[in-house]
């Protein structure tokens, strides 16, 4: 599920859009043009190698040549860099305990001083002085407009502890957004938010025997929320 690899994250991780851009962003940096024209239209497009021999004007061993060669530099480039720093699930675990406890300070406190909360595809909150706000930001939204039935836990998805948000609508568990969290010295480095990703939420709720479908924003205008 991971968004540092370069894998099929494409089609099942939460962010597909970031796996994107890391992917092409790694394609620009590792790769000579020919390297990179030769594996997007092997890779990406399927493109046999005389195809692809005869969109870049070139001979087939030397497609065969950017090939091997643009996949070394990947593969290199993928095992030298780090790996993303998982928290425990000791820390995960007071992190929903301290949220279901109604404990903003306690959650706060949990929070690296240069951490970072990311509603993907809405903005980013980065720093203590945008953690501690009363009225607005990513946490006093999910203190002041959240019902008090909603609830987070903690849950393995594909190998990773993930956090859901689940309240109940109808008599029935659902799935509102979902949370990919970063650990680093017993403090949460960083918050990746995904209630504003509804694919990302349906592929976890499915996953999990939850309901989903609801957008968030609707969820909050519901009558007696």
């Amino acid at each position: 599920m991971a968004a540092e690899t370069v894998s099929s994250s494409a089609s099942s991780a939460p962010d597909d859009a970031m796996s994107v851009r890391d992917a092409g962003s790694i394609l620009m940096q590792a790769l000579a043009p020919q390297e990179r024209a030769a594996i997007v239209l092997k890779e990406v497009f399927d493109l046999s190698l005389e195809e692809s021999a005869r969109i870049l004007g070139s001979s087939i061993g030397a497609i065969k040549a950017a090939l091997h060669r643009g996949r070394s530099r990947l593969q290199a480039t993928q095992s030298s860099r780090p790996k993303r720093p998982t928290p425990s699930p000791a820390l995960l675990d007071r992190f929903v305990q301290l949220y279901n406890a109604r404990d903003m300070s306690g959650l706060v406190a949990l929070m690296l001083d240069t951490g970072s909360i990311q509603m993907m595809g809405l903005e980013l909150e980065s720093g203590r002085e945008y953690f501690e706000r009363k009225d607005h930001g990513w946490f006093a939204h999910n203190f002041k407009y959240m019902p008090a039935s909603t609830r987070w836990e903690r849950r393995e998805f594909e190998g990773e502890d993930i956090v859901l948000v689940i309240a109940p609508i109808d008599g029935h568990d659902a799935l509102l957004s979902v949370m990919r969290l970063e650990g680093e010295n017993d403090y949460i480095s960083r918050i990746r938010s995904y209630a504003f990703s509804p694919e990302t939420v349906a592929e976890i709720a499915d996953s999990f025997g939850l309901r989903h479908g609801i957008g968030l924003y609707t969820f909050l205008d519901l009558p007696g929320r």
